[in-house]
Parts: structure tokens; sequence; C-alpha cells
């Protein structure tokens, strides 16, 4: 099962032409969020793929999320592209957006009733990452929570969540990583599996 995948064209338009304020927010720190962000049909396509494969044998990381690195064609042509790595790259205002091998597309998928993830930057000491989410769970109710938080670097006890993006289905979240990006993941709330495509690229 092979996805085709396509961006919403709205949103290729404004990337194009440098209209992204409704996209991005400062605080706490510089991000990006856009809603239906693939093509309805992609965004279907892409979580077919993702539920194709059988989850009982994947190895599972520190934060009880089981993991799965993407290896169609398709998908690492799309998401590792000269043309989608420039728009990204237009959006946060960076000169140029790389990969290399240990940052291919992986697929999370948190478990019913997840325990969440806490405050953490992602940061890597020498270098600046795009870190984004392309969420995955078709019908997501808010009430389910495991939402993304964004908290501030104020208080090292006790981190402020700032903003709070709940996974919608084909919503975007990216950011650039820093030792100020503190983010966190809620509790989930549902017996429903929280599924999302994740990709990390180098900012050069």
């Amino acid at each position: 099962m092979r996805p085709t995948l396509e961006l919403n064209p709205m949103v290729v338009e404004k990337l194009m032409k440098g209209d992204c304020a409704e996209y991005l927010c400062p605080h706490p720190f510089a991000h990006a969020v856009i809603d239906t962000f693939l093509t309805e049909r992609s965004a279907e396509s892409l979580t077919r793929y993702a539920l194709s494969f059988d989850q009982s044998d994947m190895p599972q990381d520190a934060y009880e999320r089981k993991v799965l690195t993407v290896t169609d064609e398709n998908v690492l042509r799309f998401f590792l592209s000269r043309s989608f790595r420039s728009m990204l790259a237009r959006l946060f205002s960076v000169s140029q957006l790389d990969f290399s091998g240990e940052y291919l597309p992986f697929l999370f998928y948190c478990p019913p009733f997840w325990s969440g993830i806490d405050p953490h930057t992602d940061n890597h000491p020498s270098r600046t990452h795009l870190s984004c989410l392309i969420y995955l769970t078709p019908d997501w109710d808010n009430s389910w929570e495991a939402g993304l938080n964004l908290c501030d670097s104020h208080n090292d006890k006790c981190r402020t969540v700032v903003r709070r993006y709940q996974p919608i289905f084909n919503r975007f979240v990216g950011f650039l990583t820093s030792a100020t990006s503190f983010h966190s993941v809620s509790r989930s709330a549902t017996s429903q599996q929280r599924l999302a495509l994740s990709l990390l690229y180098n900012c050069v």
C-alpha cells in the first residue's frame, strides 16, 4: 500500500507567496501550525499506509511509543524533496533544510491512555533542527487530550504551558529546536491510538 501525497494547494499558494503570517506564532518560541496540511486524500492515504503494518513486533521507545522508520519511496521522495524542504525553509525563515540517514521520517504509534511526555527541548548542542509532526488519527476528539504543549523557559521546576495544540487529523506543527524550546505531551484520555508522522531536518 503505497501512499500518494500532495500538499493542500491553498497551503502551497500561501507558502510560495510568503503569505505565512496566519501559520506562525512567536510565543513561547517560534513555531508554525497548519491545519489541513495535506489534501484530504493524501492524509487518508498516509494513514492507511501507517496502519498497514503489524505493530506487535515494532520497537518501543523510552516513552512507550511504537516507532517505525519510513522506508516507502513515495513518502521519502515527497518529504525529503528539495521543493518540500524549500517551502518549510521559507516558512521558518532559514536558509536551507538538509537531512541525513539518521533523521529519516518515522511514525509514532502512541498507545491507548498513553502517559505522555514531560517537558524537554530536543535541542542538539551543535546544530539547530526543524522538528515537525503531522497528526494522522482521524476524527480525533479534543476531549481525548494527548496534545502538544509548548512551555515557557523561565522556571526549571515548573514549566508553564503557553500554547496547547490538539492532535487533530492532518494538522502540521513545527518548530526550531533550541535550549528554550521546551515542549511536552499531555496524557491520553482515550482508548484510541494516537498516530503521527515525525520529520526532523538539519538547519544549514
